[in-house]
């Protein structure tokens, strides 16, 4: 599920998240923002070490973000949205998110800007679809969004 497992919580440190066990409240795009900005941090390091191509600029976060409509709403951001710049990330670093289909049950409640990030990313297992429903438009949690973040970077990771 979206919940953190034993060694997930342990390899959590390399990005800074607390792990928290049952926190359910929402995550504001501010929220959001803010953690997707240590993920770039993360990316960066993985740059400088050579785990990552040289040939991508990742150093610029706030330029991604504006590029992208990355705000400090301090609105909820749901599961889809979470997804949609999860995916503008892999595209940026030059990883194609292009041709995946997922099938889950309420995939006709996906907008249709985040059709294809959202099959990009659950096709990397990131997303629980528990009883085969995705429940895109579902509130992301603080625990949600701290998993598929570590479990992005390391799908990416593993691609690259």
């Amino acid at each position: 599920g979206d919940a953190w497992t034993p060694a997930e919580a342990d390899r959590a440190q390399l990005l800074g998240l607390d792990c928290h066990a049952l926190d359910t409240a929402a995550v504001t795009y501010r929220e959001y923002y803010e953690l997707l900005e240590r993920l770039f941090a993360a990316l960066y390091t993985f740059q400088e070490r050579r785990i990552l191509p040289q040939g991508v600029d990742i150093s610029e976060f706030s330029a991604f973000a504006s590029n992208n409509g990355l705000s400090f709403d301090d609105r909820p951001i749901d599961r889809q949205y979470a997804a949609f710049y999860l995916e503008r990330i892999a595209a940026a670093l030059g990883i194609s998110t292009e041709n995946y289909v997922i099938f889950y049950l309420d995939a006709e409640e996906v907008s249709a800007p985040c059709r294809k990030a959202v099959g990009y990313i659950s096709s990397l297992g990131i997303f629980d679809i528990s009883e085969g429903c995705l429940q895109p438009r579902n509130r992301l949690t603080e625990q949600e969004a701290e998993v598929i973040v570590l479990r992005f970077l390391e799908g990416i990771l593993s691609e690259v």
